[in-house]
């Protein structure tokens, strides 16, 4: 799962570097251990909001242009 969200983020990168790769791997591993804990709390909280904070997490790596056509 970490490899292909890595990959996903690696390709809307036109220039890829080692830094780019472990920026990703890092924010992959923080995002799945997020959504887990998320999942497995009894109460957790409303969805609209987890996936607010994943994307403020994310937003500042897809290039602008990228971003606005999502």
């Amino acid at each position: 799962m970490i490899g292909v969200i890595e990959e996903c983020r690696m390709e809307l990168l036109p220039y890829r570097s080692v830094e780019d790769a472990y920026a990703a791997r890092f924010l992959a591993t923080g995002v799945i251990g997020m959504t887990e804990k998320w999942i497995t709390e009894s109460q957790p909280i409303p969805k609209t909001e987890m996936v607010s904070l994943i994307t403020k997490l994310l937003t500042p790596l897809v290039p602008q242009s990228d971003a606005a056509q999502n």
